[in-house]
């Protein structure tokens, strides 16, 4: 159980510093909003989180896809 749960926070700080990495230098290039990348990194892996919870609620129906347009829009500078 012990490694399971190092396995798995291992996995999301990894993803968290890869979308923070990203979320920077989309910053950098003036692509998104000059908000605290800490916090925007909150938001994106808690519209996933959401996403991934719906499926599991819909009883493994995944819900209907959001468009990325309408995510990036949240971001936008």
């Amino acid at each position: 159980h012990n490694k399971l749960w190092e396995r798995a926070q291992e996995k999301r700080r990894l993803m968290s510093e890869a979308t923070r990495r990203l979320i920077v230098e989309g910053q950098a290039a003036g692509q998104i909003a000059q908000d605290d990348p800490d916090q925007l990194v909150v938001l994106l892996l808690s519209i996933f989180q959401g996403m991934a919870c719906a499926a599991v609620v819909r009883e493994g129906k995944v819900p209907p896809l959001i468009d990325a347009c309408i995510v990036m829009r949240l971001f936008k500078p």
